[in-house]
């Protein structure tokens, strides 16, 4: 291989990369999953995740091939991190010379790579997300353009890492500094601030792609796959919800420290609730050859009065668990009726498992955030160690707390208790989403073009009529120029034209457009900021194509389509 000429901003690049902190760490789930769903995706025998220094290419993930590092001047992807920084694709490296001294190695030799740079805020390049085969092939452009979302992905779990912490660091040094209480008081809210800020960023950097990647692989389901298809897209779905779940356990886990979470207080129906939860970790119990069971007492009044959002985080967590670390066992779901008396009722949950079980020296330690009862669960089950740190925190804001009884290689039981009060019956929705969508006129502008092509599919096929625009300056035209409409969907973020600025421009002209807000940004000031603004719903992304069709007939039950 012919060795790249380092560039002018090598030392710089070094420098950045060593900010990190990631070279030579343990492998870790969330980018395993990323190396998984390129090779799934690209379907090919060999994909990489490396970090490359001043003298070595480290991988950090791998599929298909054991390598942990090589060389730099004997690195392929050492060409690739050479600006301008784009996806570099060789059809068969037997035909460049550069490819002649590869020390990665595979026994029936690499024919095919390609690979893409990942590149920083600072537009630095720390290392490349990178797929390889045995044979001479080409990519889609929609495999490129995953590729290029799954290379943002990787920064934004490095950033994630970082600015966590950089977090912990200002805490720590907070909580040692009790003699100035009311200096770290004050600096703690800064943090605080900085922390939702970055918070608010990240929800929207990281779930965009996730949102993408989701999106497209569920119009792929509905269009019927081949069976051979079926199988990998699964896969590939379970990968990316359970990326969506990790960052999702982070960001709640901020929310709730930072006492930002609110409680709601309305009505369910709690025997479809825990109907719902078994639907969704019924297939992963499947696989993984478990039956789930649910008991529930018949003492117990249909319709309640609490916040059910919560309450199926809390549950689905603790049955997400069990199923994770039972095989060929038993899940059970039991809900028991304590104290019914003048329209309040107390109910204990709970769900016990057949599974690995816990170490009575370790049942102190695993509502402790980040931590798990061993390393070995950690490397064998994965996850953050967030999940019963939560659930704690949750339940606290209830006035409950949650309980564990369990023995090594048996299975536990974890339970709790909640307040509610009793409900008359409640009406339903499901009637919203039986409206005709026909003829009615969207617009939808989002500066992000997949996110455009996954609401035009979603939408077209409901016979709606879908105007779509990737500048809020093109949409602000076609409304200026006498278009009318039914209803708009609007990013908030968005260059040239936020969410909001846009909104204000287009009621100018039609005042009474419903208008939705979308946003991968789940932060609760977010939502009240749209709502001060005027907007008529939010719509958070990732979403599910129900999600969308619920949010529109709200708005267009008393339109009449042109």
């Amino acid at each position: 291989m012919i060795n790249a000429t380092l560039s002018n901003v090598e030392l710089a690049r070094i420098k950045a990369l060593e900010s990190y902190h990631i070279m030579d760490t343990l492998p870790e789930q969330e980018f395993d999953n990323i190396t998984k769903i390129a090779q799934e995706i690209c379907h090919t025998s060999i994909s990489l995740l490396s970090f490359i220094d001043a003298e070595r290419q480290w991988f950090k993930s791998t599929r298909g091939i054991e390598v942990q590092e090589v060389p730099r001047e004997k690195s392929a992807c050492n060409e690739t991190l050479q600006p301008p920084y784009r996806i570099m694709i060789i059809d068969d490296v037997r035909t460049d010379a550069r490819f002649k001294d590869s020390l990665v190695k595979f026994p029936d030799g690499i024919v095919f790579y390609a690979g893409v740079p990942l590149v920083n805020e600072q537009g630095l390049a720390l290392g490349t997300l990178c797929i390889m085969d045995t044979v001479a092939r080409s990519l889609t452009q929609a495999q490129e353009k995953t590729l290029y979302a799954l290379s943002t992905q990787v920064v934004n779990l490095l950033e994630l890492r970082k600015k966590k912490d950089e977090l912990e660091i200002k805490q720590n040094a907070l909580r040692s500094s009790n003699h100035e209480l009311e200096r770290a008081k004050e600096r703690l809210e800064i943090a605080l601030k900085d922390k939702s800020e970055f918070l608010s960023m990240m929800s929207h950097e990281i779930r965009t792609p996730l949102h993408a990647i989701l999106g497209n692989i569920n119009l792929l389901l509905e269009e019927n796959p081949r069976t051979d298809q079926e199988i990998p897209l699964n896969v590939l779905k379970f990968t990316g919800e359970t990326l969506l779940s990790i960052i999702n356990d982070i960001l709640d886990y901020s929310k709730l420290e930072a006492q930002k979470v609110e409680v709601e207080r309305i009505s369910f129906h709690l025997s479809d609730l825990i109907s719902n939860i078994v639907e969704i970790n019924w297939h992963r119990a499947k696989e993984r050859g478990n039956v789930i069971k649910v008991a529930l007492d018949p003492a117990i009044p249909t319709y309640l009065i609490g916040d059910p959002t919560r309450l199926v985080q809390v549950i689905n967590n603790l049955v997400s668990n069990a199923v994770k670390f039972t095989k060929k066992g038993e899940i059970s779901i039991r809900c028991i009726a304590q104290n019914i008396e003048q329209q309040k009722v107390n109910v204990q949950f709970e769900v016990a498992d057949t599974g690995i079980g816990i170490a009575p020296e370790s049942l102190d330690m695993i509502f402790d955030e980040f931590a798990q009862a061993s390393a070995l669960t950690t490397r064998q089950f994965g996850g953050t160690g967030l999940g019963l740190a939560i659930i704690k925190k949750i339940l606290a804001l209830f006035g409950s707390e949650i309980k564990v009884e369990s023995t090594l290689n048996v299975g536990s039981k974890f339970y709790f208790t909640m307040p509610f009060k009793i409900a008359e019956k409640i009406v339903e929705e499901t009637h919203l989403l039986e409206l005709s969508f026909e003829n009615y006129r969207v617009l939808a502008v989002d500066d992000n073009e997949i996110n455009l092509r996954i609401i035009d599919r979603n939408l077209t096929k409901k016979g709606m009529l879908v105007h779509t625009f990737s500048s809020p300056l093109d949409a602000l035209k076609s409304v200026e120029e006498g278009n009318q409409y039914d209803i708009a969907i609007v990013d908030l973020q968005m260059p040239d034209l936020n969410g909001f600025e846009l909104a204000k421009r287009i009621w100018t002209i039609l005042p009474k457009l419903p208008i939705i807000a979308s946003s991968a940004d789940n932060n609760a000031e977010t939502v009240a900021l749209s709502l001060k603004n005027n907007m008529n719903d939010y719509l958070l992304k990732p979403h599910t194509a129900q999600d969308l069709y619920k949010v529109l007939a709200k708005h267009l039950i008393a339109a009449t389509p042109k």
